[in-house]
């Protein structure tokens, strides 16, 4: 279901890709990523959307993002936070992610076998980040941040695909739950941001950072 989910908004997000506002066209200026204002101008007039590989890794991106951030400013952070009231929130969902969702929390997250369309959209263009028109992808995760979020975000983002790849389950509830206490008084704050850009730092963790995400969002 939560493929479903994802793949009904980064639909969208193609759909509308000339409807990307000035901030955005601001923001896309500032990139020093080659061709990346060719990508652009393409998402925008919503033409060859589907076609472009830059514009679908971007749309993609977005897409990603913006779930993400809903589930953690939304879903946990308003919705789980009422819920719960003046527990601490950390505590709250690792109980609930034990109890409710039966997860171990001292163990990984297992591997899932079979990547879904979205995971290989974004694996397979940083691992050929010249479909950009960059040179590495440190460039394209450059270009990320700087468009989605700030450079802050980019250490926030290493720091949860590190929870991912390396981390415990309780060590990526803690991380989650710290972005969603985060994004009630800071709703731009470099955490929530880096918590929705860690696809594009470890890309190969993104159906099972969503699942996860989403398992957690069906709690609140």
């Amino acid at each position: 279901m939560p493929r479903l989910l994802l793949t009904s908004v980064i639909a969208a997000a193609l759909a509308c890709a000339g409807c990307a506002s000035s901030a955005d066209v601001t923001v896309a200026a500032a990139s020093t990523a080659a061709g990346d204002t060719t990508a652009l101008s393409a998402e925008r007039s919503g033409t060859s959307a589907t076609a472009d590989p830059a514009v679908q890794f971007w749309s993609t991106v977005a897409a990603v993002e913006e779930q993400i951030g809903t589930i953690i400013a939304e879903d946990i952070g308003r919705t789980f936070h009422e819920r719960i009231g003046g527990q601490d929130t950390a505590v709250a969902l690792s109980t609930v992610a034990e109890t409710e969702l039966g997860w171990a929390l001292d163990e990984h997250f297992a591997v899932l076998p079979d990547a879904s369309e979205t995971e290989d959209i974004l694996v397979r263009t940083l691992n050929n980040p010249s479909i950009l028109g960059a040179e590495s992808d440190v460039d394209v995760r450059k270009n990320a941040f700087v468009r989605y979020g700030s450079d802050d975000a980019g250490d926030y983002a290493r720091d949860m695909c590190r929870t991912l790849t390396d981390g415990s389950r309780a060590e990526l509830v803690a991380a989650i739950a710290d972005a969603s206490d985060t994004s009630r008084t800071d709703p731009g704050s470099p955490s929530t941001a880096g918590a929705g850009l860690a696809v594009v730092v470890c890309p190969e963790m993104t159906d099972e950072y969503l699942a996860a995400l989403n398992e957690l969002a069906a709690t609140a």
